[in-house]
């Protein structure tokens, strides 16, 4: 019916358009009625992200973070930001899900928070987790993540206290770049230093050369932890379209 209605309404530019003696200029009005009709028949809902898909969102994420970079990790704090799709100020716990939240807000996205009241779990990684493993966009470490896209991670800390690296989805961050190497920077959310960068490299786990330290190292730590970003890594989920 869609398809139908816009056909006749082309045909109907087009007669319009033949009144006009130009050849030059009835192309030009014709291209222009096309467009037109063409951005009318996206459901307005949609429309947004007709425009904003285009690596322009990925890059407002990352706009966003470094706006948030530094800030002290304070837990009895807030951190407040304005989100333009509401015209109002929201408050988020300064953890790094709460970060991503927030940034993601703040790049005027509001895909993580759509649903994310509706998804369970014992934190606030496992339920942005959940939330795009039910889009189908959660990907492998076979997969090269882009700028914007999210980075999980596991076993960060003993978050079970029972002495075993068995503590999944401890940990989150926003990928800002991936280098020929296969080395992710990210930005994330600490309970010691606040919001920074680091790196994570799954293809060199183990050397500090393309690493940062991600866990704290402990004395009572089980045999086979591991320490530095590219070891802990879980996964990489997406808003966007997952990488082939």
């Amino acid at each position: 019916m869609n398809i139908i209605l816009k056909i006749s309404k082309i045909d109907l530019m087009r007669k319009l358009v033949n009144n006009i003696n130009s050849t030059f200029k009835k192309n030009i009005i014709l291209i222009i009625c096309v467009l037109l009709i063409g951005c009318a028949s996206i459901p307005r809902g949609d429309r947004f992200w007709y425009r904003k898909e285009k690596n322009y969102a990925r890059k407002e994420i990352i706009k966003s973070a470094y706006k948030v970079k530094g800030k002290d990790p304070d837990y009895h704090e807030k951190l407040k930001v304005y989100d333009p799709m509401k015209d109002k100020k929201k408050s988020y716990d300064i953890d790094c899900s709460g970060f991503v939240r927030a940034v993601f807000v703040m790049a005027g996205i509001d895909e993580l928070e759509d649903k994310i009241n509706n998804i369970s779990g014992n934190s606030g990684v496992v339920r942005i987790w959940r939330l795009i493993k039910s889009k189908n966009k959660i990907f492998g470490k076979n997969l090269k993540p882009k700028k914007g896209d999210m980075i999980f991670f596991n076993n960060t800390y003993d978050k079970n206290g029972n002495r075993k690296n068995d503590d999944n989805l401890t940990h989150m961050g926003i990928i800002e770049s991936v280098d020929r190497k296969g080395t992710i920077k990210y930005i994330h959310s600490t309970t010691s230093e606040g919001v920074i960068v680091s790196y994570a490299n799954p293809y060199h786990p183990n050397n500090v050369k393309y690493n940062t330290y991600l866990r704290a190292e402990k004395s009572k730590d089980p045999k086979g932890t591991r320490y530095f970003s590219g070891g802990l890594i879980d996964s990489y989920g997406t808003i966007f379209d997952v990488p082939k």
